[in-house]
Parts: structure tokens; C-alpha cells; sequence
């Protein structure tokens, strides 16, 4: 439930440094719990398969239990980007808001250059 608290905690610091979602920040959660789709939050989330991951740990725990080997292993599951009103495509022509380079230095050097 956290993963997708903190996005809306962010949302409140940002209103405080007067910037503005998506107009000047993006911001993202995970797990596309119900509320993020709320007309209040309109939250834009990462949907991940929490059964396809929990069954790919539990397949591995179950060989470790019946003393089978397990070889090191990356397992990919698809996720999916669940777009709604805290993103917009970047539009780099735009100027940058006054605390972008104090929230992300590398990136106001790199677009200011």
C-alpha cells in the first residue's frame, strides 16, 4: 500500500514548491491499486503482476524445500504503465520550472547545455 502513497505525499511537497503535475513534474506509484484511479488522485501507476510474482517465488522456495537445486535465475514478468493524469510526454522545448535544477541537478545541467 506504501508504493502508491508516497506518489500523493510527493504530489503535496511539490504544490508546496509552487510546481504543477504533469505541467512541470511527472509523478508515478506502483501496483495501480483502485484509488489511484479516484478522479482525485488520477494517479499514473505501474501495474505488476503481484500472482504471477508471488507464484515464481513460491516455485523456488518449493524446489529449495524438496531439495531440489535451483540455478540463479532472472525471472521477467510483463508490467504494464497505467496512464492517467500525473504524466504528459516531455516537451523539451518549454522552459524549465525555477526548482528543477534543485530537484533533479544532473538533468537541468544536461537540458541547459
Amino acid at each position: 500500500m506504501i508504493t502508491w502513497l508516497l506518489p500523493l505525499f510527493w504530489r503535496r511537497f511539490q504544490h508546496d514548491l509552487g510546481l504543477r503535475v504533469p505541467e512541470d513534474v511527472s509523478v508515478v506509484g506502483f501496483d495501480d491499486v483502485k484509488m489511484a484511479a479516484w478522479r482525485v488522485f488520477d494517479l499514473t501507476t505501474l501495474r505488476q503482476p503481484a500472482n504471477e510474482m508471488v507464484a515464481a517465488v513460491v516455485d523456488m522456495m518449493m524446489q529449495l524445500i524438496n531439495g531440489k537445486p535451483v540455478e540463479r535465475a532472472r525471472v521477467e514478468i510483463d508490467s504494464a504503465l497505467i496512464e492517467r493524469g500525473t504524466t504528459r510526454k516531455r516537451n523539451r522545448e518549454r522552459p524549465r520550472h525555477e526548482h528543477a535544477r534543485y530537484l533533479c541537478p544532473s538533468a537541468h545541467s544536461e537540458l541547459s547545455s
